[in-house]
């Protein structure tokens, strides 16, 4: 297989035309969802742990913001670039500190309402949940299980 990049790099950064998104810290296993939204999990450092929705030239904060925190806590004095994406889903370190990616129901075998939802874990936390999704493909946060 031949290795391709864009040939216009959606940040602007010409130098290194396979950077399509910046920001993310310590991404863990992402994946294509059937409409094509590719979703990464983000493990966080200090507070929050985090699900993105990765857009083409997407900026998701890090190392000024981390998951909905800005700032961070590395840049006190400074301020989070004005035009951040936020998490689609995102938890604190008291339910877990190394979110894994997962995949998507749609995806298994898995029946009914399972066919609608974003599976993921936690290392650390040694658990395996789940978010609904919508009908546009994002999660709905409400829906945890």
């Amino acid at each position: 297989m031949r290795y391709v990049s864009e040939r216009i790099n959606p940040i602007g950064l010409a130098k290194r035309r396979e950077i399509w998104a910046m920001g993310m810290r310590n991404p863990w296993r992402c994946r294509f969802q059937t409409s094509g939204k590719l979703f990464c999990a983000d493990v966080g450092e200090h507070r929050l742990e985090e699900i993105d929705i990765i857009e083409r030239g997407g900026n998701y904060g890090w190392p000024y913001a981390e998951g909905t925190i800005c700032p961070a806590g590395l840049f006190s004095d400074s301020s989070c670039p004005s035009t951040l994406n936020y998490p689609a889903y995102a938890y604190d370190h008291a339910k877990g500190s190394s979110v894994t990616g997962g995949d998507f129901g749609d995806k298994t075998n898995f029946p009914g309402e399972y066919q609608k939802r974003y599976f993921f874990a936690d290392y650390t936390g040694g658990w395996v949940k789940s978010v609904l999704l919508d009908g546009a493909g994002a999660p709905v946060p409400s829906s945890l299980q």
